[in-house]
Formats: C-alpha cells, sequence, structure tokens
C-alpha cells in the first residue's frame, strides 16, 4: 500500500484540517482508497481527546508546543503512530527548534484511515512491505515481524503495541519509538 499526500508541512497539515470541502487526503492505490477515504463515523472522541490522557503527556506537549493541537481535534482524517511517553523522553525539545518539532510530529501522522487490519493486508498483497507516505513528506515501511507489524523509517524503526483506537476523526497506533525524519 502506498498512500500518497496532497498536504506537506504543519503549515499544510493545519490547513488541510480547515478546509471545509474535503478532508485534505488523499489515497493513491484503488484498492485501499475507501479505506483511506473512509471517515469513522461510529467512534466518538478526537485524535486530540487521546492526547489528553496521562499516557500521552510528551507527545501532547510537543504538538501543543507547536500549535497542532487544533490540527488533531479537526475533521481529519488522519493516522496517528503514538510513542510511548517513555519513547518521547529522548526526543526533548529539539533544541527549541519548531521547525524539526513540526517536522518530527508531522512524521507520526498519516493521511486518512490506515487500520491495522489495512497494514495487514498491504503487507501481504505487496511482498511483505507496505509504503507508507507520512505528512512530514518522508516514507515509511511496514513489515510483519512475528505477529507484530514493524514500522521502519529514515533513520529507524518502531514496533506497533496493543490494539489500534478508532476515533471520530481518525485512528491512533501505539508505537514504542520516536520515528525521527532524515535531516
Amino acid at each position: 500500500m502506498i498512500v500518497r499526500i496532497t498536504l506537506l508541512g504543519a503549515a499544510s497539515l493545519a490547513l488541510g484540517a480547515c478546509n471545509g470541502g474535503g478532508d485534505g487526503n488523499s489515497a493513491a492505490p484503488a484498492d485501499n482508497a475507501a479505506a483511506n477515504e473512509a471517515r469513522p463515523t461510529a467512534a466518538k472522541g478526537s485524535l486530540a481527546d487521546v492526547l489528553a490522557r496521562p499516557d500521552s503527556a510528551r507527545f501532547a506537549a510537543a504538538v501543543r508546543s507547536v500549535g497542532m493541537a487544533p490540527v488533531l481535534q479537526g475533521r481529519g482524517p488522519y493516522t496517528l503512530l503514538l510513542p510511548t511517553d517513555a519513547a518521547m523522553a529522548g526526543v526533548g525539545d529539539q533544541g527549541g527548534d519548531k521547525e524539526r518539532l513540526t517536522r518530527l510530529i508531522s512524521n507520526h501522522v498519516l493521511p486518512g484511515t490506515v487500520t491495522t487490519a489495512d497494514l495487514g493486508q498491504a503487507i501481504d498483497a505487496h511482498g511483505g512491505k507496505a509504503r507508507l507516505a507520512t505528512m512530514a513528506g518522508t516514507t515509511l515501511t511496514a513489515t510483519r515481524q512475528g505477529d507484530a507489524i514493524r514500522l521502519t523509517g529514515p533513520t529507524g524503526a518502531a514496533t506497533v503495541t496493543g490494539g489500534e483506537e478508532v476515533l471520530g476523526n481518525g485512528v491512533v497506533h501505539r508505537i514504542d519509538a520516536v520515528l525521527k525524519p532524515a535531516g
């Protein structure tokens, strides 16, 4: 599965969340377009609500510090790859570099709704690897490692831990490491 985006960077991410028409995202492959454009309707809450929980405090603080909280309260849909607080402990404030921190956060956001089932099907359909485009403009590769899904980026890897959480504006996958973009 390759998820292509029409928006780049935090400014575009914010604009995409606020556009009154569509969700600002596009899923390229026809076989996965419906999954990525589908908006979870039965679920309640938003991605921002997940960040309000104590176990998401460090990532939430980073989101707030760069002004991206309204995006995750917005329309979406987005898929949030949420690092544990323990993983975020090593990130710090990126030396006060707001652009670098925005890029790091955007590297954990995928356009559209990508469920665990979508990931598994894409991995199986594409020879054991599925490519995912992030809102930071980087590509993550999803593979299976035993029963777990492993996400590999330009400078590291993370394992999806636990179950997904489907919300009104997207889905959250908890991951055990921070996926830093290159540069």
